[in-house]
Formats: C-alpha cells, sequence, structure tokens
C-alpha cells in the first residue's frame, strides 16, 4: 500500500470513525457434532441484521528525506445484533507499524509489524492475537519496471487462523517471493 506525508518532521494524522448496519449477513453458524469424534457440523446461514462499529486511524512521518514511519490502528466492534455474537473472522483490533527507506539508485526498503488481535473462528471458537513480520526490497531497473523480492512472516511465527472440530488452520508461513513487477498504467 501507500501512504502520504507531510514535510519532514510533521507528522500527518488521519482517523474514520464509522457504523455500519448489515441486513440479512451470511455466516456459519453451529448445528451439531459431527460424524466423526472431535467433529462439528457447520451450515452457512442467514443471521439476519449485524452492526459494525469503530474507528481506524494513521499516522505517519517523515524522519529525513530517506525515511519514513507510520503507524495504523483499526478497532471493529462487530456484532449479531439478535444475539450479539461476534460476526465470525472479524478482529476486534488490527495494527501495524512501517518502516520505509528509500534511496531510488540502490532500493526501497519496507520493515513491517503485522498484528491481528482476539477473533472468532467459522465456528466461533476463539483464536489467539498474533504478530507477524514482513520485510520487502525494491528496485526500480527503469520506469514502471521493479524488481522486488519479499518476505512475509520473516520470522517463521506459527498462528491459528481458524478451528473446525479437530482441524486447525495455520496462518501463512515464512513465504519468501522474489520477481519482476511491470506497470503500464
Amino acid at each position: 500500500g501507500t501512504f502520504a506525508v507531510a514535510e519532514n518532521g510533521q507528522p500527518d494524522f488521519r482517523a474514520t470513525g464509522f457504523w455500519n448496519n448489515y441486513r440479512d449477513l451470511d455466516d456459519f453458524t453451529f448445528q451439531g457434532p459431527g460424524p466423526t469424534p472431535g467433529s462439528i457440523v457447520l451450515q452457512r446461514q442467514n443471521v439476519g441484521a449485524a452492526r459494525s462499529r469503530g474507528a481506524e486511524g494513521e499516522v505517519s512521518l517523515r524522519m529525513t528525506n530517506a525515511l519514513d514511519i507510520s503507524v495504523s490502528y483499526n478497532y471493529d466492534l462487530a456484532r449479531v445484533v439478535a444475539t450479539k455474537a461476534f460476526v465470525n473472522r472479524v478482529p476486534l483490533q488490527r495494527g501495524a507499524a512501517r518502516l520505509t527507506y528509500q534511496a531510488p539508485r540502490i532500493a526501497t526498503l519496507n520493515a513491517i509489524f503485522r498484528y491481528e488481535g482476539p477473533n472468532h473462528a467459522l465456528g466461533g471458537a476463539r483464536l489467539a492475537p498474533y504478530g507477524v513480520f514482513d520485510l520487502d526490497a525494491r528496485h526500480e531497473l527503469r520506469r514502471d519496471v521493479d524488481l522486488f523480492v519479499s518476505a512475509e512472516n520473516l520470522f517463521d511465527r506459527s498462528y491459528t487462523v481458524n478451528f473446525q472440530g479437530p482441524l486447525e488452520s495455520l496462518g501463512l508461513p515464512r513465504t519468501v517471493r522474489a520477481g519482476m513487477s511491470l506497470r503500464s498504467f
């Protein structure tokens, strides 16, 4: 993503508050135990109305001509109106911190920490919060052509993104990508 910054040493603040009402929201609901020990049966159903209230904000600061730092935070209280249950897979909190170093003749480097707060799996089970580090480096070969290498979950942290009965789904392990990016517009 991109972000705007003010002059050197001047912080740039952005904030948004929101209140969303949804009707006829589809979500997975627990139907009962499954056919094998420890399994469960989920069914996608219309759970009716849901409400999401919260705020998001970002602060960015250009430290020098080559160094930027930004921090963002999102709070999203999303619940089904009739039952007050949390909407599945909508974390209450998310945050990120990014440090960007730009040396146009060499590369643009991004170090990113991403945090996702407590959450609920598709079956309603509570998921623990987690944080991961990412790195990204890009070098412009010529206008609209970049070489890049990136690493997501750099420290190979194991974290759970869903439970379905005895099945635990883990998040992306350390993943390294390299390639060329072409822009035509």
